[in-house]
């Protein structure tokens, strides 16, 4: 097709300089809204680009490795091992050896869910800092439909807290229902922390309790049913429920002793254990009760390892 411009008076309607200019003002707010939508709509689903970075402070220091999503961090004799992409220690050792022994590069502090079975990975890191005794890495995870259809739209955000010359990691896991106002859907889920000691032949002390591996699942109550029966099928326990009614753990071995504290406690469920005659360790699991977030609602979980010597 060709067209041919030849001088002479104007035909039908003139668009001048200063119609077009009128026009863009009247269609400027209608624009501007949907580029303020585009922008959201972005930020809420975009490609999230995570890149992690070396960082120092109060004796502690840490190496990125962005091709293997991994942070190493050191002081002195103790080191970890942060896998960025799960949000989970890898490794976590002392001058006298391994204080977790991880599978899968999970060996403490990621988030999961007993209800519905989901353990998310593909987060992204926000930020690095430096804190009071040492550093932090914040990261989230948006889950999608495809990773969970119940929980699609939940904004998983994790804060590794590295502090005490690597001998003290505390982990805060915030969740959100971000499902928005157009289609709006309730999360109804129970958390768990997956955690993996370095227990060999020792104890874990529950309280009062002192538990001694068996190669077995098990399972510590507070006495909910509904945990003991929905748990107790995703970790396969066939053994009845062990009572339990402390809070606190301590971690005992021939290598070191830790404690562990979870938050909130009056939300604590139990602990769930999976372990075989063919694993180095058992898995050591803190489960919360079940909850429910309506679009908006935001809760925190917690969870704190300190080796004692």
């Amino acid at each position: 097709m060709v067209y041919e411009l030849i001088p002479g008076a104007a035909q039908g309607e003139c668009w001048t300089p200063k119609r077009l200019e009128t026009l863009r003002q009247e269609r400027l707010p209608q624009l501007q809204k949907a580029k303020q939508e585009d922008d959201n709509y972005e930020k809420r689903f975009g490609v999230k680009t995570s890149k992690i970075t070396d960082i120092d402070n109060a004796g502690i220091t840490a190496k990125a490795d962005n091709a293997n999503n991994q942070l190493a961090i050191s002081s002195g004799e103790n080191s970890i091992i942060l896998n960025t992409r799960v949000m989970s220690l890898s490794k976590w050792a002392t001058a006298k050896g391994a204080v977790i022994q991880p599978i899968d590069n999970r060996g403490f502090g990621s988030a999961e869910f007993w209800a519905p079975q989901i353990r998310p990975e593909g987060f992204s890191v926000t930020s690095q800092e430096k804190i009071d005794g040492g550093i932090r890495i914040k990261a989230e995870l948006r889950l999608t439909e495809q990773q969970s259809p119940l929980l699609r739209d939940l904004i998983i955000r994790q804060t590794f807290d590295i502090t005490d010359q690597c001998r003290q990691v505390t982990v805060t896991t915030e969740l959100e229902n971000d499902t928005g106002d157009e289609y709006p859907l309730t999360h109804h889920f129970g958390m768990r922390y997956h955690s993996m000691p370095a227990l060999g032949e020792g104890t874990i002390e529950l309280g009062d309790i002192s538990f001694k591996r068996n190669r077995q699942h098990e399972m510590f109550s507070f006495g909910n049913k509904d945990f003991e029966t929905v748990a107790g099928k995703v970790f396969e326990i066939t053994n009845p429920p062990r009572p339990v009614n402390s809070p606190k753990v301590r971690f005992a071995t021939d290598k070191f002793s830790a404690n562990l504290q979870c938050e909130p406690e009056n939300q604590l469920a139990g602990f769930c254990l999976w372990d075989s005659n063919r694993q180095l360790t058992t898995s050591f699991e803190p489960c919360f009760l079940k909850k429910s977030l309506n679009n908006g609602e935001l809760t925190t979980y917690k969870i704190k390892m300190i080796i004692k010597d």
